[in-house]
């Protein structure tokens, strides 16, 4: 009798898990993550507000500008090294 009772016991969990709370646990997981997806969205869009000054269209801004080395010149760094003719070994 006690073993009978047992396998039902086991066998009310697992139809309970099988079909209460998988479709439950689903809808969770979706709500959860169409949160997530929403706030990261709303987010991005305010980064983007934020960052991108409003300019007039035809306006030109240069966010870098070179130093007074000329480019005519050759580079040499000091950390180059010399140059070393390869010649084939046979």
């Amino acid at each position: 009798m006690a073993l009978l009772r047992l396998v039902l016991i086991i066998l009310v969990i697992y139809l309970g898990f099988r079909f209460v709370l998988k479709p439950l646990l689903r809808i969770l997981l979706q709500y959860m993550v169409k949160k997530v997806v929403d706030n990261s969205l709303e987010d991005f869009k305010r980064q983007n507000r934020e960052s991108q000054p409003r300019r007039p269209e035809g306006t030109v801004s240069i966010d870098y500008v070179p130093d007074g080395k000329s480019k005519n010149k050759p580079h040499k760094d000091k950390d180059e090294g010399e140059y070393v003719d390869y010649e084939e070994v046979k």
